[in-house]
């Protein structure tokens, strides 16, 4: 978290919410927002796109937000823009979010479990892959064996 001298603060202005939205028959829906920004210093200087991720059940209940670079801050993350692509797995248990800005725009996928606070994500890479835009587009499904999930 920033230091006692910064806080966050939420800013809803174009955000582009509902630019990923995605669900299962029967199930959840989710609706994200890619540029939900905060501001970062008590001089509202320093607005950043971090992203943030809605989930409802389809009868529209049960409201849940998920902004992994908000719960996670780190200037590493401050461009991330969680939700530009999002999905949610077959057993609607799991949310994945892809992050394209972080980490110098190398990307990151996180995986955010809808049933408790079990959080994956993957990490920094080498300066090399600066740019790669990890993220830009996930979905879920089975490939190969039938009891293999994967994320891609």
């Amino acid at each position: 978290m920033p230091s006692a001298m910064y806080e966050l603060i939420d800013d809803k202005s174009h955000q582009m919410f509902g630019a990923t939205v995605t669900s299962r028959k029967n199930g959840v829906i989710a609706a994200c927002a890619p540029c939900r920004y905060v501001y970062l210093a008590n001089d509202l200087n320093s607005r950043y796109p971090i992203g943030t991720c809605f989930t409802a059940k389809s009868d529209f209940t049960d409201f849940k937000e998920y902004s992994p670079c908000r719960s996670y801050w780190s200037p590493n993350v401050q461009f991330c823009q969680a939700g530009f692509s999002a999905d949610i797995s077959k057993d609607k248990k799991h949310l994945v979010m892809g992050a394209v800005g972080s980490y110098y725009w190398q990307g990151q996928v996180y995986v955010q479990s809808l049933t408790s606070f079990q959080k994956m994500a993957t990490d920094e890479g080498p300066e090399s892959v600066d740019n790669d835009y990890l993220g830009y587009s996930v979905a879920v499904g089975e490939i190969g064996r039938a009891s293999c999930r994967e994320r891609v």
